[in-house]
């Protein structure tokens, strides 16, 4: 019988959301927290004032209808980048830094080469747009008998899917800037 160590299993089927805590680059707090949060609470405020909330779990299933076509687009990013024969993309990303472990076994920030940062940054966007599609479709089946608790679910799970969509959209909009233009600038 096979040993099977389940700690290595968790860490390679949580491995794309290691870019979360993996790479360091000046703007990465802005397009992974404080751009989402500006732009979900201006969502939710708006909407606040212009949607009913019974109308809440309909906006939702109409986003995550989209969000639900994402992966496949994002596999075929991983699957380029992975087969890209410019030599430009095995460059290191001048700003960007990746946690690994040296050879004494301590963790330092080292360079990281265009090739692994968006590997690592699309795999991340692939879990991501696997895991809201299947978070909301059970989330929207969450009922609860007393009303003033049901609007206060709806409104903070509303938050909470529009934080992550948020990221969702500006980390791919990070990954097409690297793909579409500084991939092809020298440094």
């Amino acid at each position: 019988m096979t040993k099977v160590n389940v700690t290595s299993i968790g860490v390679q089927l949580f491995s794309p959301f290691s870019y979360l805590s993996k790479y360091d680059h000046g703007a990465k707090h802005w397009y992974n927290f404080w751009y989402p949060l500006f732009f979900t609470s201006a969502t939710v405020l708006f909407l606040f004032f212009v949607i009913d909330s019974s109308e809440i779990p309909s906006l939702i299933k109409d986003i995550n209808g989209f969000i639900g076509n994402l992966p496949g687009f994002f596999i075929a990013a991983l699957a380029a980048i992975a087969t890209f024969g410019n030599s430009r993309i095995d460059e290191e990303v001048s700003g960007v830094k990746v946690k690994m472990r040296d050879s004494s076994g301590e963790i330092k920030l080292l360079p990281v080469s265009r090739r692994r940062f968006l590997s690592s940054l699309f795999a991340y966007l692939t879990g991501v747009s696997l895991l809201i599609v299947v978070g909301t479709h059970i989330a929207l089946r969450v009922h609860v008998e007393n009303l003033v608790l049901q609007v206060v679910l709806d409104w903070s799970g509303f938050s909470v899917f529009f934080f992550i969509v948020w990221q969702l959209i500006l980390t791919s909009f990070l990954g097409l800037f690297y793909l579409g233009e500084r991939l092809h600038e020298a440094d």
